[in-house]
């Protein structure tokens, strides 16, 4: 009876542990996880505003009739413009291109083409020309003034083509809202040169007689 008893007793205890294992409570870690910058969570992008480019050629120079040593001048406007509102305007590239023509193929190198950039929108370039007519040689003087404000681009001789990069700059306003033109101009200076030979000495040009040369800018964006 004893042996039962404990048994029983046994039994009962075991039972009782597992109930108090089954039911116990029992203390853990947690996790403590913080945030600091809150503000700066995010990827912000904005793309760029690239400048607006518009070339102004200004009014069609014709000459008639010129004599060799005659010098003609035009001048032309880039005016680059940052849209409305932008913060901040990348320039664009350009190219404008100087296209001489020698109609009847008679002028060889006695055309002469430079460009020029002037240092502000202001600055004027003005050439005078003076025939000589009075002699058995007709030619003309040219002599210009204001070319001392710009800066030599580029330059050429005879027919022929050739493209001049060019980068138009924006102007962003403090208060970004309605931002202004920036214009850059330019002269063409082209030269009706007195033909020289090998010597250095100056020689008749009659072959060159009533026949035409041009000498033309076109603009576009860079390809």
């Amino acid at each position: 009876m004893e042996k039962k008893n404990t048994i029983l007793l046994t039994v009962i205890a075991i039972a009782t542990l597992l109930v108090a294992v089954v039911g116990a409570t029992f203390a853990y870690f947690t996790a403590t996880v913080t945030t600091t910058n809150d503000d700066n969570n995010t990827i912000e992008a904005k793309t760029y505003a690239l400048t607006t480019v518009q070339m102004n050629y200004g009014n069609k120079v014709t000459s008639e009739g010129i004599y060799p040593g005659t010098t003609i001048v035009k001048d032309v406007s880039i005016e680059a413009t940052c849209p409305a509102g932008s913060t901040t305007c990348e320039p664009v590239n350009t190219v404008l291109t100087v296209t001489t023509t020698d109609n009847d193929n008679v002028f060889g190198n006695d055309i002469k083409w430079s460009l020029y950039k002037m240092s502000t929108k202001d600055d004027e370039v003005a050439c005078t020309v003076t025939p000589h007519t009075d002699g058995g040689q007709y030619y003309s003087d040219s002599v210009c003034t204001g070319l001392d404000s710009g800066t030599l681009v580029d330059t050429g001789v005879g027919a022929g083509t050739k493209a001049i990069d060019i980068k138009a700059y924006g102007t962003v306003k403090a208060d970004a809202t309605a931002n202004e033109a920036h214009d850059d101009k330019y002269y063409l200076v082209v030269e009706y040169l007195n033909h020289q030979n090998e010597d250095g000495q100056t020689v008749e040009q009659n072959n060159q007689q009533g026949k035409t040369f041009t000498v033309a800018l076109s603009f576009a964006a860079k390809q």
